[in-house]
């Protein structure tokens, strides 16, 4: 089944993307699920170009580790 992943377990960002995927026709029907995936960054991120680059890596790496995604997101 399509899906879209959330590079995050946080129930809070898996139902933000959730309540925001209903309002798109080509979104809405998609399975959202929200797993756990690596950062790799420091776990406190210090800067916004850290914090915006272990997005972007859990974000990517969400996409590789679920063969079934269709897309994936990471919310800051």
């Amino acid at each position: 089944m399509p899906m879209i992943v959330v590079a995050s377990e946080n129930k809070c960002k898996v139902t933000a993307v959730s309540e925001t995927a209903v309002q798109y026709q080509k979104l809405r029907d998609l399975q959202v699920i929200g797993i756990k995936v690596p950062t790799g960054v420091a776990e406190q991120p210090t800067t916004l170009e850290e914090t915006f680059r272990g997005a972007k890596h859990r974000a990517e790496e969400a996409f590789r580790m679920n063969s079934e995604s269709t897309y994936s997101f990471e919310l800051v």
